[in-house]
Parts: C-alpha cells; sequence; structure tokens
C-alpha cells in the first residue's frame, strides 16, 4: 500500500506539472505510472480469508530430538496470485531442515503447505500467527494477514540417569508403594525379629533366633513399602544464577533436578 500511495503522488505531480507548464512529456511520463498503477488495482487481491492449521510431529521431545511442523494455508476467498507465507517460529529454535517460508499462488479453495524441521534447547514454546502477504504480480498492492493457530512445544532438559536414589522420609501414606515406611508389616526389606504369633507364615520363622531359644519360636519382620510425597526445589531466580560461557548454574541445576525426579 505504501508503495501505491508513492506512486500515485508521483504521477499526479508529473500530470500536473506538465499541464501548469504545457510540456507534454511530463504528461506523458507519467502516463506510464498511472497504467501501472490500473494494473495493480486490476489484478490486486481482494480481502484476505484464509485457514491455517499447524501440526507438530511431537509436542515434547528430548535432548537431541526434533520435532517436524506442517503448516498448511488454505485460501478461502477470490484468486490470490502471488502469496508469501511465513511461519513465525518462537525466538531460541533452530531450523534443522525445510524452509519457515514459502511463495505461491493460491486459486479460489486452494491450499499451500510448508514443512520443516525444528531443533529446540530446553523449554516451552508456544506458536501463534503465521504471517500471509498477498499481493498482484507487479507488486503495487498488498494485504497482509497474520491467522492464529495456536501450538506449544515442551522442550524436556538433559537427565543423566543416576542409580535408584534411596530415601527414608519421616511420613509416608497408607498406601502400598516403592518407599520403606519404617513400619514393620508385609515387605521385602529386614526390619527386626519378635516372637512367634499364631498366623505368622512359617516361611518367615527365624530358624537361627529359634535354635538360641529352644522354647520360643521366632518370627522375622519385615518393613511396609508405601508411597510417599517427595518435592524437589529448584532456585531459579536471576540472582543466584552464575554464568561461565555457554555453561550456566541454572541449567546445571535443571539437569540434576530432572535426574534426581527420574530416579
Amino acid at each position: 500500500m505504501r508503495r501505491f500511495t508513492l506512486l500515485s503522488l508521483l504521477a499526479y505531480g508529473l500530470l500536473l506539472l506538465g499541464m501548469a507548464s504545457l510540456q507534454p512529456s511530463l504528461v506523458a511520463l507519467s502516463l506510464p505510472i498511472a497504467l501501472y498503477l490500473v494494473m495493480g488495482l486490476l489484478t490486486g487481491p481482494d480481502e484476505l480469508d484464509l485457514e491455517v492449521k499447524r501440526t507438530l510431529s511431537a509436542t515434547r521431545i528430548g535432548p537431541g530430538e526434533t520435532t517436524r511442523i506442517e503448516v498448511t494455508v488454505t485460501n478461502r476467498g477470490g484468486r490470490l496470485e502471488q502469496v508469501r507465507i511465513r511461519d513465525v517460529i518462537p525466538h531460541g529454535l533452530a531450523v534443522e531442515e525445510g524452509e519457515t517460508e514459502l511463495l505461491t499462488s493460491l486459486s479460489p479453495g486452494g491450499s499451500a503447505e510448508l514443512s520443516y524441521t525444528l531443533r529446540a534447547p530446553r523449554g516451552l514454546y508456544r506458536f501463534r500467527e503465521v504471517e500471509v502477504v498477498a499481493s498482484d504480480l507487479l507488486g503495487v498492492l498488498e494485504r497482509r494477514a497474520t491467522p492464529a493457530d495456536s501450538n506449544t512445544l515442551l522442550a524436556l532438559p538433559e537427565a543423566p540417569r543416576l542409580r535408584q536414589v534411596a530415601i527414608r522420609p519421616l511420613k509416608t501414606h497408607g498406601f502400598a508403594g516403592p518407599i520403606p515406611g519404617r513400619q514393620s508389616g508385609a515387605g521385602v526389606e529386614f526390619h527386626g525379629v519378635r516372637e512367634y504369633q499364631p498366623g505368622d507364615p512359617l516361611r518367615w520363622i527365624n530358624w537361627r533366633m529359634t535354635a538360641r531359644h529352644p522354647r520360643y519360636l521366632f518370627t522375622n519382620e519385615f518393613e511396609q513399602d508405601r508411597v510417599a510425597d517427595v518435592g524437589l526445589i529448584l532456585d531459579a531466580r536471576s540472582r543466584t544464577n552464575v554464568t561461565f560461557g555457554r555453561d550456566s548454574l541454572l541449567e546445571s541445576g535443571v539437569a540434576a533436578t530432572a535426574s534426581l525426579a527420574q530416579a
């Protein structure tokens, strides 16, 4: 639209100057510009009526993984002679393969597709607008639109694998789980020895202790396995972060927290 306005002012100025100075050459100079503008008006795009759909092959990726993104733009209006489509990707993402822009034409009801592969560092990324610019073949008139199709990509942090972490919480819940409950009962970890009571399984009898005290029977006790609430707190304040080159204390803390959560 800016180019159309400038060319219109130029043609109008040449026409006025030629008529005022009675110089036909100046009037003749304005005619090609006027013809150029008329052609642009006749072949220029109407109001844009577009439908955009974006799909991600994976919305959660791990370190080193990629996701394939496909964007489809469907024209619900009149014919568009020249269309430039650009998917606006969030800051920090790196395109591994393909292009985020496409130059094409769209007939009524026609569709255009672009696809590319992204690699992402740890973080949460939100995709929103797709930028569409339609113009005539001469580039006189342009119409812009930013239809939106919101998508979210979660890039998980690197989590080095650790051995199983043994925890001994002071309190556990009353449901079976993998955490020792500090109480005797059904379980696999040895807890202690007590005197035999009717109903105890024979396989739990501690024959070595019984042999030392022939008048009594002794039974092994096992520690209950329960579930527990475990909280991992990461200090993500900027004032506690320390950076050295590309390394960051925060990123190391995120990796350590993820590893603990996995273990």
